[in-house]
């Protein structure tokens, strides 16, 4: 079995720009840049069959490329004891459409997504009993609530293998699945060039 998900991955500048600013938080432990990804769809334990079939399903799927705006933090769990920091995405129609097709293509192969409301983010820090929040995850969401990030342009998605091990998690990508470039206006209208 292979413990999989269905994430985009942010360019190389991006992803330190955000694992530095985990690094700022000082407490609990902050997500490295070689793992930060937005999570479309966590598959779960799946045979390597299963990930094939989606894998094809996924291959043959027009979706169009666009760029994502981080804009904001937020947390996931109670205010007192959170679980997890996170930059924020901003909601785009070509992200919920790629968040759809994933839900898809899971279900397909007997992974169907839990009903919850996406909230499209990239995990900057994670606390647990022996690494609680405390005082200073309040000054960095304070001092950095207006976070705002260069957009970036998401041309591919990834299917991705999670190792989990003492040291923390390992990512691999299984397969890469290109986005389609934005079609020019004059050719989404029918027009000749011209």
């Amino acid at each position: 079995m292979i413990r999989a998900f269905l994430a985009l991955t942010p360019p190389p500048e991006t992803a330190q720009t955000l694992a530095e600013l985990a690094e700022r938080i000082g407490e609990g432990r902050p997500v490295p840049a070689a793992n930060m990804h937005l999570t479309l769809a966590f598959l779960g334990d799946r045979r390597p069959a299963e990930l094939e079939e989606l894998a094809l399903d996924l291959d043959g799927r027009a979706l169009p490329a666009f760029d994502l705006r981080i804009e904001g933090l937020g947390a996931f769990g109670p205010p007192a004891r959170p679980r997890s920091v996170h930059a924020l995405a901003r909601p785009d129609p070509a992200l919920r459409r790629l968040r759809a097709a994933a839900r898809s293509a899971a279900a397909a192969i007997g992974a169907p997504l839990a009903q919850e409301r996406f909230v499209p983010h990239l995990t900057l820090a994670r606390f647990s009993a022996s690494r609680p929040a405390g005082p200073g995850l309040a000054r960095f969401l304070a001092q950095s609530a207006g976070l705002r990030l260069p957009p970036f342009r998401v041309a591919a998605f990834s299917l991705m293998r999670s190792t989990l091990s003492a040291a923390g998690a390992r990512y691999d990508e299984m397969a890469r699945f290109a986005l389609s470039p934005p079609a020019h206006v004059g050719e989404a209208l029918g027009e000749d060039e011209g």
